[in-house]
């Protein structure tokens, strides 16, 4: 399959969903493939994986994805600060309690 645009295009208005820029609402094959990417991001895909199943050419390309799934980062920072401060005697270990998620700021 060399362009699957119509194919896509077909599979689309079966579904009911609009396809295109221009439609209300409507979506192209593009955001598919970044939700795809975006998904995977956010369910911790490794960014060679992410840009293997996008066909990315560069690092660069699948870099925007890096920036999506913070949580690991910062469950990371959190972890290796209170290991930190317990080794340092500053912090007695506690039961870390993930806190629910807020809106953006």
């Amino acid at each position: 399959m060399v362009e699957p645009k119509k194919g896509v295009i077909r599979i689309m208005e079966r579904a009911g969903i609009p396809y295109g820029r221009n439609e209300p609402n409507g979506v192209t094959l593009h955001d598919l493939r970044r939700t795809l990417g975006s998904w995977q991001a956010r369910t911790g895909a490794s960014l060679a994986i992410i840009g293997k199943s996008l066909n990315h050419k560069s690092q660069q390309a699948t870099a925007i994805y890096a920036r999506l799934d913070l949580d690991p980062v910062r469950q990371s920072v959190n972890t290796a600060t209170a290991a930190m401060l317990q080794a340092g005697g500053l912090k007695s270990s506690a039961e870390v309690v993930q806190l629910p998620k807020q809106g953006k700021a």
